[in-house]
């Protein structure tokens, strides 16, 4: 089966239409769940499909074991699989006592030999997807400047916006819709209260947002980070009085 691919435009966060350029990306055909994985093992050996998938079951207490022990997992030639810790930031490691270091996410490394191989098979089946394919992109229908006009013209009906509805209202992808509302916003304080009414309002319709309130009773410390420099009109604080 041959990998198909397209080519798509870098996001023009900058607004510079006419200077953006394209990389080529892949197709995707689907997604293989584990149980696909060992269907295929078990037509390839002599295991049963149960067997590979209560394999890979004890793998994965291995591997959760293995990295809370502050192993590195190498896993032959696939590669290797790594712990990462987050704090607050500080200039000087006396500033800051070791509970309130947390384990923070999984990094998987490929390794060599297993990127070649995906790359060697991968070019003897490539070719380019169908020319009426095409990736979405963001609607050049719209300066910047007119969809801020539009932004006002919906809040004056409105009290908020969410970042889908401006991805409606505008033509552009979310990505650059999050974006453009994160530029209108720009951390200033007389436009924090709507900012909060429409972060929560996206908030209270993300599954994932409800999913990890629910669970935070369970962690006796939680740490939100924020990039913006001012420490009292931000995402973070919004967050949290969702969260409590």
């Amino acid at each position: 089966m041959a990998t198909k691919f397209d080519f798509k435009k870098s996001p023009d966060v900058n607004g510079t239409a006419d200077k953006t350029t394209l990389y080529p990306k892949i197709v995707v055909a689907g997604t293989k769940n584990l149980e696909n994985i060992a269907d295929d093992i078990a037509k390839r050996s002599g295991f049963k499909a149960g067997t590979v998938i209560g394999l890979f079951s004890d793998l994965e207490n291995l591997l959760t074991d293995y990295l809370a022990d502050g192993y590195n997992v190498k896993l032959g030639e696939i590669g290797t699989f790594s712990a990462t810790l987050t704090s607050r930031k500080v200039m000087d490691k006396k500033e800051i006592r070791s509970g309130s270091v947390h384990f923070d996410s999984v990094k998987f490394k490929p390794a060599r030999h297993f990127v070649k191989e995906v790359c060697r098979k991968g070019e003897m089946e490539l070719e380019r997807a169908d020319p009426a394919y095409g990736f979405k992109t963001s609607s050049p229908k719209h300066t910047q400047e007119e969809r801020f006009g539009m932004l006002m013209e919906y809040l004056k009906e409105y009290t908020f916006i969410t970042r889908q509805e401006y991805s409606n209202l505008t033509g552009v992808l979310k990505t650059k819709a999050a974006h453009e509302l994160r530029q209108w916003f720009n951390h200033d304080p007389e436009k924090f209260t709507e900012f909060s009414e429409r972060y929560t309002k996206e908030l209270d319709e993300n599954p994932a947002a409800i999913k990890a309130r629910n669970d935070w009773p369970n962690h006796p410390i939680v740490t939100l980070l924020y990039s913006a420099k001012d420490a009292e009109f931000n995402q973070a604080v919004v967050l949290k009085q969702w969260l409590e």
